[in-house]
């Protein structure tokens, strides 16, 4: 999965009684499947603004364009030329290269902990090692699951045909799912910060490009 982002535009807006620094970011993630050879990209439009207000993302210029018209008494933006380009790593490559520190099973979903970040999986999700894999239904599973403890996170990848992948040394691949989960599971899986607010990212069950 690769992410690129450029910013287009920056200035400052009235929005309610205050002003805020405002950027308009333009952003593609692109995905592949196992074999490299198929390929999906999505564009999103981001309005970023000054603290506390943060980032809005919208799907299209014009919803972008519309909110800001409702939104802002007073803006003020001046393109940049060029615009100013580049790649973002997904919020979970925060911890590559770390040490698992603790699987935490949580009723019907678990949570994997490392020092300074942590994941939430809620969707299906499967266990690859030396080619067996072992789903939620295997008895092994939480045992292997468990094995990941005091193992590094070597990589971190969306892949079309496969989902979120983590590999952890051995190698040893955990799998969820963003297309299939039990009946009345919205969140595939959620990545935060252990502060709650430096970094993180939600997975939803059949969000594109990861329709069911």
């Amino acid at each position: 999965m690769e992410i690129a982002k450029a910013r287009t535009a920056k200035g400052r807006g009235r929005w309610g009684q205050d002003t805020y620094d405002v950027e308009l970011i333009s952003g593609t993630q692109s995905w592949w499947d196992s074999s490299g050879t198929q390929r999906r990209s999505l564009s999103s439009f981001e309005l970023a603004c000054s603290a506390p207000v943060g980032s809005r993302h919208f799907a299209t210029v014009a919803d972008r364009d519309a909110f800001i018209a409702a939104s802002f008494s007073e803006l003020e933006l001046e393109p940049v030329e060029p615009p100013e380009v580049w790649h973002e790593e997904p919020s979970l490559c925060a911890a590559l290269g770390e040490e698992l520190v603790d699987v935490e099973f949580v009723e019907d979903y678990f949570r994997l902990l490392w020092a300074d970040d942590y994941l939430a999986v809620y969707a299906n999700v499967a266990i690859i090692e030396s080619e067996r894999r072992r789903d939620q239904s295997d008895a092994e599973f939480a045992a292997r699951l468990c094995s990941l403890v005091g193992r590094r996170l070597v990589a971190v990848d969306e892949v079309l045909d496969r989902g979120l992948v983590l590999t952890f040394e051995g190698p040893i691949e955990l799998e969820v799912s963003l297309r299939d989960a039990a009946e009345g599971v919205v969140d595939a899986a959620e990545h935060s910060s252990k502060d709650l607010w430096s970094r993180g990212s939600l997975w939803l069950v059949g969000e594109p490009p990861f329709e069911r």
